[in-house]
């Protein structure tokens, strides 16, 4: 499942890395205009969707253009599905959560018919295999880093502590530990070493010690703790496992 893969990377890139949480404001409250299209967030999206969606064709070949025609037609259906999602957050914004979770589900079930069709109809102009371990560390990475962040502040909103006021020259500082507390713990179950998980979450403790006592805090410092633990095993197993085992 190496071209699965690839085509996640690209997807995690358009939706998470090459998006700020301002213009994904934007584009959920802007009104497209024929007159403002081109210079609208949601016109920005596709485009940035499209140019790197088409570096496919510097991997893969075909030599029918109705095989191309259809893979751009799949990569055009991205921009449908993230159209509907934003008509739904406008008409049941209080199912925000529920619209990115069937959002992100219907882009995987594209980007898996994306992948099945390219292997079937396409032909690779190099050995994917030889850069296995370089497809997997890059995933992993886009995975375990801004991706997750993003989903645990999706669906974990409304448990952070409304009086934990942050410090403003270190407002990024939450988001950086998970990022590398993931890391650690994949770098931990590739080792086979998941016993130092320990030591993640005893450095964790000591850090936010004083402030553990605060039942809000407390609950949402363990919610995070529980989150990246599980999160990255879900994603440890699927890469090297899962999805290996369905090559």
């Amino acid at each position: 499942m190496l071209i699965f893969k690839l085509i996640l990377i690209l997807h995690l890139l358009v939706d998470f890395y090459f998006q700020s949480d301002d213009s994904i404001q934007k584009k959920e409250n802007e009104k497209i205009q024929f007159s403002s299209l081109i210079s609208s967030e949601m016109f920005k999206h596709f485009v940035v969707n499209i140019l790197l969606f088409s570096l496919i064709f510097l991997i893969f070949q075909t030599n029918q253009g109705i095989n191309v025609f259809i893979i751009y037609l799949l990569i055009m259906s991205h921009i449908v599905i993230d159209c509907l999602k934003v008509m739904l957050s406008r008409c049941l914004p209080t199912m925000k959560k529920s619209h990115f979770v069937i959002d992100q589900l219907f882009h995987m079930i594209i980007l898996f018919l994306i992948s099945h069709y390219l292997s079937i109809n396409f032909t690779t102009n190099f050995n994917l295999t030889a850069y296995s371990l370089h497809i997997n560390a890059t995933l992993s990475i886009l995975l375990l880093s801004k991706t997750s962040n993003v989903i645990f502040n999706t669906l974990f909103s409304n448990f952070k502590p409304k009086d934990d006021l942050e410090d403003n020259e270190h407002k990024n500082a939450g988001a950086l530990i998970g990022t590398m507390e993931r890391l650690l713990i994949m770098g931990f179950l590739i080792l086979g070493n998941a016993t130092a998980l320990g030591f993640i979450i005893a450095a964790k403790s000591l850090a936010r010690y004083s402030k553990l006592s605060k039942t809000q805090f407390g609950e949402y410092f363990i919610l995070g703790t529980l989150y990246s633990t599980l999160y990255t095993l879900i994603v440890y197993f699927s890469l090297f496992h899962v999805l290996k085992s369905l090559h």
